[in-house]
């Protein structure tokens, strides 16, 4: 009996701990795809130079307008969904696309 105890406690200790880890805050998909695009954006606008080949400039472009364009796409969404979410309205205003 003593062991059937201690067995019920640490299942309910174990559930407790992970319940707290639960209650962590987590960025939703949506946040998390902003943040690559715009990383992205950030990064690929950074590598274009004008003493790149024809060839890395335009993969270059092809990223930046894919990347930037989804970015932007998802600011703008994102700005509505969250409005007075003041961690979310933060994170946005660390990228500026104009």
């Amino acid at each position: 009996m003593k062991i059937h105890n201690l067995i019920l406690a640490c299942l309910v200790f174990s559930g407790c701990a992970h319940s707290n880890v639960d209650k962590t805050p987590t960025k939703s998909l949506e946040i998390k795809t902003f943040i690559d695009a715009a990383d992205n954006c950030q990064y690929f606008a950074g590598e274009w130079d004008s003493n790149l080949t024809k060839e890395r400039q335009r993969y270059i472009e092809i990223q930046v307008d894919k990347y930037c364009g989804e970015a932007k796409r998802l600011k703008e969404k994102l700005k509505v969904e969250y409005k007075g979410n003041v961690d979310v309205e933060a994170e946005l205003n660390n990228y500026d696309f104009d």
